[in-house]
């Protein structure tokens, strides 16, 4: 992943299958794109409860739909994240802040 200095606007995350011109993918990847806030805020009260349940379905149905839709790099830090909620849950500050970093970047690359 690129580094981000204090002055930097990081780059836009593009979607590893936007490759091909189908209209309707694009759409979809556009409305997923969209949902990123809610997803976020859904995380973020979890995390306010400490909800270790909630966080980790949140972060499977994240990690299943970024792959989906070839965002690989949202879906192992999701990945990442519900291990982490299971075995390691001090740690998840960190995966958390990443996946937020990852979800910026995704969203500055709406197509």
């Amino acid at each position: 992943m690129a580094q981000v200095g204090k002055n930097k606007t990081p780059e836009p995350l593009y979607s590893e299958l936007l490759t091909s011109n189908n209209p309707a993918f694009h759409r979809l990847v556009d409305k997923f794109i969209a949902s990123i806030p809610g997803y976020l805020n859904e995380i973020e009260r979890a995390m306010q409860k400490v909800d270790k349940a909630e966080l980790n379905n949140i972060f499977h149905k994240i990690k299943g739909v970024s792959g989906n839709y070839g965002y690989p790099q949202l879906s192992e830090e999701c990945k990442k994240a519900e291990r982490l909620c299971q075995h390691d849950p001090a740690m998840l500050d960190v995966s958390v802040k990443n996946i937020i970093r990852i979800s910026e970047r995704i969203m500055l690359a709406k197509t």
